[in-house]
C-alpha cells in the first residue's frame, strides 16, 4: 500500500500535465467550433486563446508566486542595525586582536554564540494569490537580551502544483532567487561581504576590512 501512494505521489504530477494538455486542446476546438459562428479566423483566435488560458490556469498562482517573491526580495528584503556596541573582550586574543572573524573573511558563529544569538520569527505575508512567509531574524544580546539588528527575508510555498510534487526544495527564497542570478560561488562570496558588513557596524571597533575576503 505505501508503495502505491509512494507511485501515486511521483507520478501525479506528471499525470496531471498529459490528461490536462488534451483537454485543453479539445476545449479550444469545441469552443471554436461551437461558441463562434462568424468568421473563420475568429474561430481560430477563440480557440487559441482559450487554449492558452486553459493550459495556463493550474500554473497561474506559480507565476503570480515567483513574480511577488522576487519582487519583495528586490524591495522589501532589509537588514537594519538598531544599537552599535564595543566588541567584547572575549572576542579578543591576549594581543588584543580580533577573534570574530576568520582569516578567510568568515564569521565564528560558534564564538558569536557564546554571547548572541539569531531568534527568527516566521509571520504570513499578506497575500491573494501567493502563500508568502516573512522572516524576521533579530540579533540579539544574551547578555541582556536587547536586539541589536534586524534581518528580514521572504520564503513562499510555491504553486498548488507543487505541493503535489515529492522534488525537494519547493517554492522560492530570497535565498534561492539570488543562488540562481550569481551562482553558487558569487552568492557566498556576497553573504560573507554581507555579514562583515553587519558585524562591522554592530562592533564598531571590530577593525576589518569588509570589502574583499583576503
Amino acid at each position: 500500500m505505501e508503495s502505491l501512494l509512494g507511485f501515486i505521489v511521483l507520478t501525479g504530477p506528471l499525470f496531471l500535465i498529459v490528461l490536462w494538455v488534451p483537454a485543453s486542446i479539445a476545449l479550444a476546438f469545441w469552443v471554436g467550433r461551437k461558441m463562434v459562428s462568424k468568421s473563420r479566423w475568429l474561430k481560430v483566435i477563440s480557440g487559441l486563446a482559450i487554449f492558452l488560458f486553459t493550459l495556463l490556469l493550474p500554473v497561474t498562482d506559480f507565476i503570480v508566486d515567483r513574480a511577488y517573491i522576487k519582487y519583495l526580495c528586490e524591495n522589501k528584503q532589509t537588514v537594519q542595525v538598531f544599537h552599535s556596541l564595543a566588541l567584547p573582550v572575549e572576542f579578543r586574543d591576549e594581543n588584543d586582536q580580533q577573534l570574530l572573524i576568520n582569516s578567510i573573511g568568515r564569521i565564528d558563529y560558534r564564538l558569536l554564540g557564546q554571547l548572541f544569538e539569531w531568534d527568527m520569527k516566521d509571520e504570513v505575508y499578506p497575500s491573494i494569490l501567493a502563500k508568502i512567509h516573512k522572516r524576521t531574524w533579530l540579533f540579539i544580546d544574551k547578555r541582556n537580551n536587547k536586539p541589536l539588528a534586524e534581518k528580514v527575508s521572504f520564503h513562499s510555498d510555491g504553486g498548488w502544483i507543487e505541493c503535489f510534487s515529492p522534488a525537494p526544495g519547493r517554492g522560492a527564497s530570497c535565498r534561492s532567487i539570488e543562488l540562481n542570478k550569481y551562482g553558487e560561488n558569487e552568492y557566498f562570496r556576497q553573504v560573507d561581504t554581507k555579514e562583515r558588513y553587519l558585524f562591522s557596524e554592530i562592533f564598531l571597533d571590530l577593525g576589518v576590512e569588509y570589502g574583499n575576503n583576503n
